[in-house]
């Protein structure tokens, strides 16, 4: 991969010179940052997936170039100050394929399995401090951009490395043009998680809630509701009189933080359509 193109080499079993250039294999797509380049795995192969000259992400696809990045994630790259410094890697885990791209001040990660990317912020911090993922033994292994320790990612674990590890979803409610209100809202968690623990963050987690008017520039003043301590697994999480919004709805931001098993599957409400 060069600055503006890309050529492409095959196998072609010969002894001496294994890897020779494709005739004509050449795609004039370049990449921006060497360390961005990763290999993901798929079922149906490994993919390559890097940032190219233009700040798009890319995923190989025959002898094409495949934009997998949305906009929001190219936004960053854009404003990333040494393009030099973006870092990519690909791991495999429980039937998912994830890319993470990583700047100075943030990190998205690209799922292949739903094609959706999510952020990721280690706590106190503008992105994940993982900077690098190997699968050894069966487990992954993941390096620490901070202080270079060797951890492990394990899906039954529900802090990161004795840091809070928060979950946050927003989601846009609306009726364009027309302005809304919502009475109430019903959140769809997984009840009866909490912990047989001291500490009430995680004995009764909680769930936050907070909403905003403007479009997500900026939030209210945060609510909570019960998600359910150990057993209690009727639980349901429901938030009352949240009000009346502006042309453009609502964006509304819930988190969760506790050491517990924690999903939002759903969500549903009883909301009126208002005469702009």
């Amino acid at each position: 991969m060069g600055e503006r193109t890309t050529e492409i080499f095959v196998n072609t079993g010969d002894q001496n010179n294994p890897f020779q250039r494709l005739g004509g294999g050449f795609i004039e797509v370049g990449c921006m940052s060497g360390a961005s380049v990763a290999l993901m795995p798929l079922r149906a192969g490994d993919a390559i997936v890097w940032v190219d000259d233009t700040g798009v992400v890319r995923a190989a696809e025959g002898f094409a170039g495949v934009r997998i990045s949305t906009h929001a994630v190219e936004r960053d790259i854009a404003a990333q100050t040494d393009k030099r410094k973006l870092v990519g890697f690909a791991y495999a885990a429980r039937g998912h394929s994830f890319y993470a791209l990583s700047g100075d001040n943030f990190t998205w990660v690209y799922d292949a399995i739903t094609g959706l990317w999510h952020e990721r912020k280690t706590h106190g911090m503008n992105k994940w401090c993982v900077n690098a993922v190997e699968a050894f033994n069966d487990q992954l292994v993941a390096g620490d951009c901070q202080d270079g320790v060797l951890r492990l990612i394990d899906a039954d674990a529900h802090d990161e490395a004795g840091k809070h590890l928060a979950m946050t979803v927003r989601v846009p409610v609306h009726a364009w043009p027309d302005p809304i209100v919502i009475n109430k809202l019903y959140v769809d968690t997984m009840p009866g998680q909490g912990l047989n623990s001291s500490d009430p963050h995680n004995s009764n987690p909680l769930l936050a809630m907070k909403v905003s008017r403007d479009g997500g520039h900026s939030f209210g003043n945060e609510r909570t509701a019960a998600m359910g301590k150990l057993g209690e697994y009727t639980k349901r999480a429901k938030f009352n009189r949240l009000g009346r919004s502006l042309e453009d709805g609502f964006v509304i931001d819930l988190t969760m933080s506790a050491a517990v098993v924690r999903a939002i599957t759903g969500l549903a409400g009883d909301v009126e359509r208002l005469e702009a």
